[in-house]
C-alpha cells in the first residue's frame, strides 16, 4: 500500500513538474509576444487560470487552458506578424510613390486605419487595410511606371524629331498635358495623351518628310524647266519609300538631303556657267563699243539672284543681258553696214564728178555718232545714201524701144524697123536686147555697147510668121548704169498681125486686062491676081481693096503697126 502511495505521489509530482514546465514555456511565449507588441491580455488571464489550476492540483485543466491559449497565441502571433509585414510593405510602397511626388489619399487613409487597428491589436482588420493599401499603391505604381516608360519612349522620339529640325511644339503640349494627368493620377488620360502625342509626332514626321520630298521635287522640277541634268537626284529619290516611319528618319533624311544638295549644285553650276557666258560675251562686245547700257546692272541682278537661289530669275536676267548684247552687236553691225553703204555710194558718185556735198555732211555726222548714238548714226547714214542715190538715179539711163512692123503673111518674111533710144541723162552701157517671138522667126536685132543720153540706135529686122493670127512679140531690154553697173530692165509685149493672103502679087508676063479700070496690064508691070483668077493693076487693087467679082481682099499695101517699149 505504502509503495502504491509512493508511486502515486511520484506520478503526481512528475505531472506537476510537466505542467509547471508547460506553464513556464507558455509564460515565456507570452512575454515574447508582449515584447513583439502582440496583445496577450487574454493569454495572460489564461496563464493565471492555469497557475491557479496548478495550485489546485487540477493538472489536466491547467494543461487544457495552456494548450488552448497556445493555439490562440500562435494564431494571434501569426496575425500580428502578417499585419506587421503588410503594414511595412504598404509603407515602403507609399514611400516609393512619395519619392515620385505621388500621394494617394485612399491609400493613406487605409494605411492609417491599418496602423490604428494594429495598435488596437485588431490584426485581422489591420491586415485587411494594409493589404488593400498595398494593392492600391502597387496598382498605382505599376500604372505610373507604365506611363513613365511610355513617357520616356515618347520623349526619345520627340527629341529625335527635334534634332532633325521637325516642329514638335504641338507634341510637347500634349506631353505636358499628359504629365499633369500623371500628377492627378489620371493614368488612363495620360496614356491617351501620350498615344496622341506619338500620333501627332508621326504626323509631324510625315509632314516633314513630305515637305522635304516636295522641296527636292521642286528643285528637280526647276532643273527640268531649265534643262539641267539631275539624274543623280532622281535616282536617289527613287530609293525613298512613300511610306516611312519615324524610326527610318536616320536612313531617309540623308538620302533626301543628298538628292536636294545634288539638284541645287547642278542648278547653281548651270546658272553660274550661263552667267559666265554672258560676262564673256559682254567683254567681247565692249571691244567694239564703249558701253552697253543696262548690261552691267542686269549682270549684277543675275549674280544676286544666284546668291538667293532664285535661279529662274537669274536665267531671265542672263537672257535679258544677252538680248542687250546681241542688240548692241546688231546695232553696231547696222551702223557699220549703213556707213559703209553710204560711203561706197558717195565715193562712186564723186569718182564721176557728181556733187554729193550734202550726202558727205550727213555721212560725217553719222561717223561722229556711231558710238554714242548708233540708231541715229544709222538713220543719218541711210539719209546720206538716199540723197546720193537720188542724185545718181537722176543721172541713170532710160531706154525706149519703138518698132514698126507691117501685117505679115504666114510663112513669108516681112521687114520692119526697130529704134532704141536712151531718153535718160546718164550713159547706158552693155545694152542687151532679147526677144521672145510667138510662132515666128526674127532676125536683125543686136546688142548695143553703149548709148549716151538722148542717143539712139536703128535696126532693120525681118519677121516670118509660122501661123496666122495675132502673134505675141516680147522684147526685153537691159542696160547698165556706168557708175555702179546697176541693171535697168524692162519687159513689154506687142502683137504682130499675121494673115493668110487671098491674092498674089505678081509681075505681068503677058498682056492682060485690069478688072477694075478695064485698062491693059502690060508685061513687066506689077499686078495683083485674086484667088478667083481676075487680074488688077496694083494701084487699082489697093484702091478697090476687094475683088469686084468674089469680094475677097486684094489690097496689097498694108499699114505698119508701131510697138513702143520704154526701159527705165
Amino acid at each position: 500500500m505504502e509503495t502504491a502511495n509512493i508511486a502515486l505521489e511520484e506520478a503526481l509530482n512528475a505531472q506537476k513538474t510537466r505542467v509547471e514546465n508547460v506553464i513556464k514555456d507558455f509564460e515565456g511565449a507570452v512575454d515574447d509576444a508582449k515584447v513583439a507588441g502582440t496583445d496577450v491580455s487574454s493569454q495572460s488571464q489564461a496563464l493565471e487560470a492555469a497557475k491557479k489550476a496548478l495550485s489546485d492540483q487540477e493538472y489536466k485543466g491547467a494543461l487544457n487552458v495552456i494548450m488552448e491559449s497556445e493555439r490562440e497565441l500562435e494564431r494571434i502571433d501569426l496575425q500580428h506578424k502578417m499585419a506587421q509585414d503588410s503594414i511595412s510593405s504598404a509603407k515602403a510602397k507609399l514611400a516609393e510613390l512619395s519619392k515620385e511626388g505621388i500621394e494617394i489619399l485612399e491609400s493613406k487613409e487605409l494605411f492609417d486605419k491599418a496602423q490604428q487597428a494594429f495598435e488596437k491589436s485588431d490584426y485581422v482588420n489591420s491586415l485587411k487595410y494594409a493589404i488593400k493599401c498595398g494593392e492600391i499603391a502597387q496598382e498605382v505604381k505599376e500604372e505610373y511606371s507604365s506611363v513613365e516608360e511610355r513617357m520616356h519612349e515618347v520623349n526619345a522620339k520627340v527629341t529625335s524629331l527635334y534634332r532633325q529640325g521637325i516642329e514638335v511644339e504641338s507634341v510637347k503640349k500634349l506631353i505636358n498635358e499628359a504629365k499633369k494627368s500623371m500628377e492627378n493620377l489620371d493614368f488612363h488620360n495620360a496614356k491617351k495623351l501620350l498615344d496622341d502625342s506619338l500620333a501627332k509626332g508621326e504626323e509631324e514626321f510625315k509632314n516633314f518628310i513630305e515637305s522635304k520630298i516636295d522641296e527636292v521635287k521642286f528643285e528637280i522640277s526647276r532643273a527640268d524647266k531649265l534643262e539641267v541634268n539631275v539624274e543623280q537626284s532622281v535616282a536617289l529619290m527613287a530609293e525613298v519609300k512613300s511610306s516611312l516611319n519615324p524610326e527610318d528618319i536616320q536612313k531617309v533624311l540623308p538620302v533626301i538631303d543628298k538628292a536636294q544638295e545634288l539638284a541645287m549644285e547642278a542648278l547653281s553650276s548651270h546658272v553660274e556657267e550661263r552667267l559666265e557666258e554672258v560676262k564673256k560675251a559682254y567683254e567681247e562686245a565692249k571691244e567694239s563699243t564703249s558701253s552697253i547700257p543696262k548690261v552691267e546692272n542686269t549682270i549684277g541682278k543675275a549674280s544676286q539672284f544666284i546668291s538667293n537661289n532664285e535661279y529662274e530669275n537669274a536665267i531671265e536676267q542672263c537672257g535679258k543681258a544677252l538680248e542687250l548684247i546681241v542688240k548692241s552687236k546688231k546695232s553696231q553691225k547696222q551702223v557699220v553696214d549703213a556707213i559703209y553703204a553710204a560711203d561706197t555710194t558717195v565715193h562712186t558718185a564723186k569718182k564721176f564728178g557728181i556733187d554729193v556735198s550734202e550726202g558727205e555732211e550727213l555721212l560725217e555726222k553719222a561717223l561722229d555718232l556711231k558710238i554714242e548714238d548708233p540708231d541715229q548714226a544709222v538713220e543719218l547714214a541711210k539719209q546720206a545714201e538716199e540723197k546720193v542715190t537720188a542724185i545718181m538715179d537722176d543721172l541713170s539711163p532710160e531706154l525706149s524701144v519703138e518698132m514698126d512692123v507691117p501685117d505679115a503673111k504666114k510663112g513669108e518674111w516681112v521687114e520692119g524697123e526697130v529704134l532704141v533710144k536712151n531718153i535718160g541723162k546718164g550713159l547706158a552701157k552693155d545694152i542687151e536686147l532679147e526677144t521672145q517671138a510667138e510662132s515666128m522667126e526674127l532676125e536683125g536685132l543686136k546688142d548695143i555697147p553703149a548709148l549716151v543720153g538722148s542717143g539712139s540706135k536703128h535696126f532693120v529686122i525681118k519677121l516670118k510668121p509660122e501661123k496666122a493670127g495675132k502673134l505675141h512679140l516680147t522684147i526685153t531690154a537691159k542696160a547698165h548704169r556706168i557708175f555702179d553697173d546697176k541693171t535697168y530692165e524692162f519687159k513689154q509685149e506687142g502683137v504682130v498681125n499675121s494673115v493668110i493672103l487671098t491674092y498674089k502679087k505678081l509681075i505681068c508676063q503677058e498682056k492682060t486686062k485690069c478688072n477694075s479700070c478695064k485698062g491693059a496690064i502690060k508685061p513687066g508691070m506689077p499686078m495683083i491676081q485674086c484667088e478667083c483668077g481676075l487680074d488688077y493693076h496694083e494701084p487699082c487693087a489697093n484702091r478697090a481693096e476687094s475683088c469686084t467679082s468674089c469680094g475677097k481682099g486684094i489690097k496689097a499695101k498694108q499699114a505698119k503697126k508701131k510697138l513702143a517699149l520704154k526701159i527705165g
